[in-house]
């Protein structure tokens, strides 16, 4: 096993971005995942023929995010349908 100066937990956007900080300052690190893939609660999703991106907004909702007060975001309500168009 190798050496390393720093072990980080969890390869999501938080533990890739101190891994990549980390290591630009000098230090050996190693991010270790429980996961069989990096990202966290963020990734893009595969079934079939759909693709479907997973990001912030699914982290913490729209509703009473912790991030809309300190950044003045609004969230915008999206209208759905069931109805296929064209079918």
């Amino acid at each position: 096993m190798k050496n390393f100066d720093t072990v980080v937990i969890g390869a999501g956007v938080s533990g890739l971005t101190a891994a990549r900080l980390l290591a630009q300052a000098g230090q050996r690190v190693v991010a270790l995942e429980a996961r069989d893939r990096i990202g966290g609660r963020t990734w893009t999703e595969r079934s079939d023929s759909f693709i479907s991106d997973r990001g912030a907004s699914w982290i913490h909702g729209i509703d009473d995010n912790p991030l809309a007060g300190p950044f003045s975001l609004a969230a915008i309500t999206a209208k759905a349908s069931s109805q296929l168009i064209g079918a």
